[in-house]
C-alpha cells in the first residue's frame, strides 16, 4: 500500500445555514457508547458536537489538537452525532501534519496509532473514512484485527470512484478475521439507488450496506452547515446505526448487531447479497423494531463455502462440489480487451554508462481502460563482468543484453503465467562466469501481494542462448489467483517453487528459435487445509524472421499453453476428492508482423487463435485479430 492514505474529497459544499440546537438527550446516560471517528479532526466549538466529546479524543498525528482545518472530519462527526444522540464520539484526528486543507493525507503509522487509541478507549465502534490507492500493510491489517478481537464495529467507507470493488481499506473487510464485524458502507441517491459514484460490493457483498451518500447536510468548521456527498458520509451513518442498537437493546453484542442491519436493509438490487448493492439499503427503524420485539434472536442457515477459481484451473470442479459454490475468475487473456496493450518504450543513456529505461506502462490484455502503470527502470555497469538492475512497477528487469524492443510484438503469447516475469518492483544481479556463463539473481515484490526470487544460469554462444533457472513466489490472500470465503484456507496465501528453462537458438542471420517452459508446485501456506498442492506447467515455442517481407520488417509465429494445473486435488465433505485439473487444454497460436513507418511509429498487425479457451474441453476455437500502430517517445 502507498504510504499515504487520502480521503475522499468533500464534494457538492452548495449550501450554508444554522444546524438546530443539539438534542435534549446529548447528555450521557449509562446506555451511551463510543463512536471513534478517524479522520481530520473536528471542530469542537461547532452547536453539533457541543458536550458530545469523548475525554479521550486526541491528535494521534501530531501536538496541534484535534482541530480541523479541512472540514472532513467535522462532518462525518457531526452526522454521528445527529443519528444517534446518546453517542459519545472519540474524535482521532490523524491527518498528515501541514497536508490539510490542501489534499489531507494520512500516514499509516498514525492510522495504526489511532486504530490502537480507540481500542485503548474501548470504542465500540470505528468509523474510517478515508481510502487508499493501494493496498494494506501487513501492520495496518494486524491493527484492523486487532480492532474488530476487541469487540468493536468496523464501519469503513467503499470509496467513490464507481469502480466493481471496494478501495481499501474497505477490500479487506471480506477477509475473514474481520467480516464478521466490520461493514463496507456504500452510498444511494434520495432515490433509494446506488449512488453512481459510489463503490460497488463486488468481494465485500457478504458485509456491504447503503446509506445516502448524496447531499448530506452535515457541519461546517466554524459554524453553520454545508451539503457534502460521498461514501465518507454514508459511513457514519452506519456506524450510528450500530451504536443506537447497542444503546437502545444492551443485549445485543457487536456482531449480532451488524447482522441484524444485514438482515433488516432494504434490497435494493437482486435478492440476497449482491455483487452491486450488497444487502442493500440501511434501514434502522426496521432494525431497532426487528431488535426490540426479539425478532434479532433468529437461526440463519450457514451459506455455502464459496470458492473463486484461478484461470489456471479450467473448469476443473465443475461438478460434484458437495455444497461448495464454485465460480470462475475472468480469463484476463480473453480477446474481448485486446486495446491499446502496446507500451510506449524508451531507452536513453544515464549516468556512467548506464541505460534509463522510461514508459507510459502497459495496459493488459483483458483489462480495457485501464490506466497505464508508469515505468522505470536502471541498468548499471557494476564492474567489468557484473551488472546490477532496477526496476519500477511495470518495467522490464532489462538484464539481458537485448533491449525490450519486443514488448508489444505479441499480444497473447508472450507471457507464460504467474511465473514469468510480471509488472513488479526488481532488483536484479548478473555476474559473467567465464566461457559463455552467466549467473543471474533477481527479487521481485507486487503491491504486497506477490513476492519471489530467482536463481538462474545463462550460457551464450554461436550455438544459441539458453537458461535454466529455479524460483519461488509468495502469494498473499490467494492460491494461482484463487480465492474462498475463509473455509478453505485460501486466503492464507501461496508458495509456489518452479523449474524454468529457455533457449534462442540462430538459423541464420535473419532468423531466430525460441522455446521456454515453467513447471511449478504450489500449495496453501500453513497446510492442512482440504486444498492440496497443484503442479502446473506453461510453456511456448516461436520462430522469428527479420526482413520477412521488408528488409526492416519482423516476423513471430509462436504457440504457447498459459499455465494450466496439471494435478491436484481438494478434499471434499464426506471423505470425497475431487481433481483440480481442467478437462481441457488451451493452446494459443499467434502470428504478429511489425514495420517501422516512421523514426517514431510502427505499424503492427496480429492474428490469434485459441483452441479450447479457458482449459476447457469441446469450447470451440476463439479467433481474433488486431491492427494497431505502436508509438515511441
Amino acid at each position: 500500500m502507498s504510504n499515504r492514505m487520502i480521503a475522499p474529497a468533500l464534494a457538492a459544499m452548495l449550501l450554508a445555514a444554522v444546524l438546530p440546537p443539539p438534542g435534549a438527550r446529548a447528555a450521557m446516560i449509562g446506555t451511551a457508547r463510543t463512536v471513534a471517528v478517524i479522520d481530520t479532526g473536528a471542530d469542537a466549538n461547532h452547536p453539533a458536537l457541543w458536550g458530545r466529546l469523548a475525554e479521550g479524543s486526541a491528535n494521534v498525528a501530531g501536538p496541534a489538537g484535534i482541530g480541523d482545518v479541512a472540514g472532513h472530519g467535522t462532518a462525518v462527526a457531526s452526522i454521528v452525532a445527529r443519528d444517534d444522540p446518546d453517542s459519545r464520539i472519540l474524535v482521532l484526528r490523524a491527518d498528515t501534519p501541514d497536508s490539510c486543507p490542501a489534499r489531507c493525507s494520512f500516514r499509516e503509522a498514525e492510522l495504526i496509532r489511532a486504530i490502537d487509541h480507540a481500542i485503548g478507549q474501548q470504542a465500540d465502534v470505528i468509523n474510517l473514512s478515508i481510502q487508499s490507492s493501494g493496498r494494506l500493510s501487513k501492520r495496518l491489517k494486524k491493527a484492523l484485527v486487532r480492532a474488530v478481537a476487541s469487540g468493536s464495529v468496523l464501519v469503513v467507507a467503499a470509496g467513490n470512484g464507481g469502480a466493481a470493488q471496494p478501495a481499501f481499506p474497505a477490500r479487506w473487510v471480506a477477509h475473514k478475521k474481520l467480516r464478521q464485524n466490520a461493514i463496507v458502507a456504500g452510498a444511494s441517491t434520495d432515490h433509494h439507488a446506488l449512488a453512481g459514484f459510489s463503490n460497488r460490493a463486488g468481494k465485500t457483498r457478504d458485509n456491504y450496506l447503503l446509506a445516502p451518500g448524496v447531499g448530506i447536510e452535515a457541519a461546517r468548521p466554524g459554524g453553520g452547515t454545508w451539503l457534502v456527498s460521498g461514501t465518507s458520509f454514508a459511513a457514519p451513518q452506519i456506524s450510528a446505526a450500530v451504536s443506537r442498537l447497542l444503546g437502545e437493546v444492551p443485549e445485543l453484542t457487536s456482531r449480532e448487531a451488524v447482522a441484524l442491519l444485514f438482515a433488516t436493509a432494504r434490497d435494493i438490487g437482486r435478492a440476497g447479497p449482491d455483487r452491486r448493492t450488497g444487502h442493500g439499503e440501511l434501514d434502522i427503524e426496521a432494525a431497532l423494531a426487528a431488535a426490540r420485539e426479539g425478532g434479532w434472536r433468529v437461526s440463519v442457515a450457514a451459506a455455502p463455502a464459496r470458492l473463486l477459481l484461478g484461470p489456471a484451473f479450467g473448469d476443473a470442479l465443475a461438478t460434484g462440489t458437495g455444497g461448495l459454490e464454485v465460480s470462475r475468475a475472468a480469463d484476463e487473456t480473453g480477446l474481448d480487451g485486446l486495446i491499446g496493450v502496446a507500451p510506449e518504450l524508451a531507452l536513453v543513456p544515464g549516468p556512467g554508462g548506464s541505460l534509463l529505461f522510461l514508459g507510459s506502462g502497459d495496459e493488459r490484455a483483458g483489462s480495457p481502460g485501464a490506466a497505464p502503470v508508469p515505468q522505470v527502470a536502471l541498468l548499471m555497469p557494476a564492474g567489468t563482468a557484473t551488472r546490477l538492475a532496477l526496476a519500477a512497477t511495470g518495467a522490464p528487469a532489462l538484464l539481458d543484453e537485448d533491449p525490450p524492443g519486443r514488448a508489444g510484438q505479441t499480444l497473447l503469447t508472450g507471457e507464460a503465467g504467474l511465473f514469468e516475469d510480471r509488472g513488479a518492483a526488481r532488483l536484479g544481479l548478473a555476474r559473467e562466469l567465464g566461457g559463455g556463463l552467466e549467473a543471474r539473481l533477481g527479487l521481485a515484490g507486487e503491491g504486497g501481494t506477490l513476492a519471489g526470487g530467482t536463481a538462474d544460469l545463462v550460457a551464450a554462444g554461436r550455438a544459441g542462448r539458453f537458461l535454466l533457472g529455479i524460483g519461488l513466489v509468495d502469494e498473499d490472500e490467494s492460491f494461482l489467483g484463487s480465492r474462498d470465503d475463509g473455509g478453505l484456507g485460501l486466503d492464507a496465501g501461496a508458495r509456489s517453487r518452479f523449474v524454468r528453462a529457455a533457449a534462442t537458438l540462430p538459423l541464420d542471420g535473419r532468423t531466430r528459435l525460441l522455446a521456454r517452459g515453467v513447471v511449478a508446485r504450489s500449495e496453501p501456506r500453513g497446510g492442512g487445509g482440504p486444498m492440496g498442492a497443484v503442479v502446473t506447467s506453461s510453456f511456448a515455442l516461436a520462430v522469428e524472421r527479420d526482413g520477412l517481407l521488408a528488409p526492416d520488417d519482423r516476423f513471430h509465429a509462436a504457440l504457447a499453453q498459459p499455465m494450466r494445473v496439471e494435478s491436484g486435488v481438494l478434499e471434499l465433505a464426506g471423505g470425497r476428492r475431487a481433481g483440480l485439473e481442467p478437462s481441457g487444454r488451451e493452446l494459443d497460436l499467434e502470428l504478429a508482423w511489425s514495420r517501422p513507418l516512421a523514426q517514431d511509429v510502427r505499424l503492427a498487425v496480429n492474428a490469434i487463435a485459441r483452441t479450447e479457451p479457458g482449459h476447457r474441453a469441446g469450447v470451440g476455437p476463439d479467433l481474433g485479430g488486431l491492427v494497431r500502430l505502436d508509438l515511441r517517445f
